[in-house]
């Protein structure tokens, strides 16, 4: 089985699936809706991208 993209049944494999609960980026402990918002997030010093990338 190939997967060629990440649309319809495989879209919950994409970094921009949403979470239902979300994602929690330690150790500053906020919460994102997808896994690429927490790899966005994880290159930002604490506190100061927070704003731009959890939204």
């Amino acid at each position: 089985m190939n997967i060629e993209a990440f649309e319809g049944n495989n879209h919950y494999l994409s970094n921009m699936y949403r979470l239902e609960k979300g994602l929690v980026v330690a150790p500053e402990g906020i919460v994102v809706p997808t896994a690429e918002h927490a790899y966005q997030a994880a290159k930002f010093e604490a506190s100061s991208g927070e704003a731009a990338v959890t939204s």
